[in-house]
């Protein structure tokens, strides 16, 4: 018996067994509908890779201080800076709406991450409300750094040169982000890259850099 033979019975078989048996083919269909839905949410959720370009993130520096506006030092943030970043959609025709976060982890069971929302103390954001940020916006020369904030948008083919920082605002934890920060070739650093529209993501070892597919 060939192949097409094999399919030609089993087809009749089927057939049999339906007619036999009406419930059975509600049964069919609703699996074969559920089988659809879960492809279709795997191709929408479970994606991987982002079409993006990001340039080399080198070596962070820290200011165990930010500047902000508040009643004591202690009540201050800290921020890790990882200098100017360059980010490309290098997509003809998709748009992508970057979820940026700095994932720090250690064999001492440390694990957490930072998201890029530049959120200060009591409502603050780097970048505006910190005291650097406020003597360039009325200084005669120089201008304010501009930022990577969540989430970064970008059209095909759009190029976004910016400081790639992530603010520590973890009250009562100044101590230990300073131990991690004088320690850190005890952890690990990954910058964590979410694209919302389309929920691809990927994970980048820092330093290092990233090119996505088109």
């Amino acid at each position: 018996m060939n192949t097409q033979e094999v399919a030609f019975a089993a087809f009749r078989w089927t057939t049999a067994m339906l007619k036999q048996f009406p419930w059975l083919s509600a049964f069919v269909i609703i699996a074969f509908l559920f089988v659809i839905s879960a492809i279709v949410y795997m191709a929408k959720h479970l994606t991987t890779g982002i079409p993006v370009a990001i340039s080399r993130v080198q070596q962070s520096a820290f200011v165990n201080y930010a500047g902000f506006p508040v009643p004591t030092p202690e009540d201050d943030a800290q921020v890790m800076s990882f200098g100017e970043v360059t980010i490309t959609n290098i997509s003809e025709k998709e748009k992508v709406a970057l979820d940026l976060n700095l994932r720090i982890e250690g064999a001492d069971g440390t694990s957490f991450s930072v998201p890029a929302n530049l959120r200060g103390p009591f409502g603050t954001v780097w970048g505006k409300d910190d005291k650097v940020a406020k003597y360039f916006a009325t200084a005669p020369i120089g201008e304010p750094q501009k930022h990577f904030r969540n989430p970064v948008e970008l059209s095909p083919g759009q190029v976004e040169r910016r400081q790639l920082d992530f603010i520590f605002n973890f009250s009562g934890l100044r101590d230990r982000i300073v131990s991690i920060v004088a320690h850190d070739q005890n952890y690990t650093f990954d910058l964590e890259v979410v694209d919302l529209i389309s929920g691809g993501r990927t994970k980048l070892r820092l330093p290092g850099e990233y090119r996505g597919d088109r």
